[in-house]
């Protein structure tokens, strides 16, 4: 073999070892960002799926429909009405479950509430439910079908700490959720 063919080979040796390794490099990178959305899409389903139950349990009637929202952006809070003692015609001794989002970008929860309320750190029933970025809250009537929606909209990034870059999305990647509940326990009598 002349000096020429071996750096001839030597040259395509190394261009097919730069493709393995660029090759190699783009594929760890696509399972690491499609790692990261799959991670905030777990954790805003299970947040969604915990809201949308107790969304669906909400019970009262047309003129004291059992869902109260309050505040504004990450200050907001949401809160539904549950008939635990099983006495629908008396709404005195039932219990809301409220939903705080705090400018931590926090999801919180509390239980087991008297009356609607911002789950605040001394409220004993207080526990994280997960990181967001924004949260809302509709409650449309609809009087002739007699079937009312509650929409919920959750949105999360995989780290909330951080902005999110729309020119990069893969950076810190961003999930969008929205689920509907017709809550059962409502009566239009």
């Amino acid at each position: 073999m002349t000096l020429t063919e071996l750096l001839v080979s030597t040259a395509l040796i190394g261009i097919v070892m730069l493709g393995v390794v660029s090759v190699e490099y783009a594929s760890k990178r696509a399972q690491e960002n499609i790692s990261r959305k799959s991670i905030v899409t777990a954790r805003v389903s299970s947040m969604i799926l915990h809201i949308v139950k107790n969304a669906a349990l909400t019970g009262g009637d047309v003129t004291n429909v059992g869902i109260q929202t309050g505040g504004t952006g990450n200050s907001s809070y949401s809160c539904f009405r549950q008939d635990i003692p099983q006495t629908p015609g008396d709404y005195s001794d039932d219990t809301w479950v409220c939903y705080t989002l705090r400018t931590t970008n926090v999801l919180y929860t509390c239980n087991n509430q008297p009356s609607p309320t911002f789950c605040a750190d001394a409220n004993p029933t207080i526990r994280t439910l997960g990181s967001a970025t924004a949260f809302t809250v509709t409650y449309t009537p609809d009087s002739s079908t007699q079937d009312n929606t509650v929409t919920i909209s959750l949105t999360s990034l995989y780290d909330c700490s951080s902005s999110y870059d729309a020119g990069d999305p893969t950076k810190n990647p961003r999930v969008i959720m929205t689920a509907e509940a017709n809550p059962l326990g409502q009566t239009y009598f």
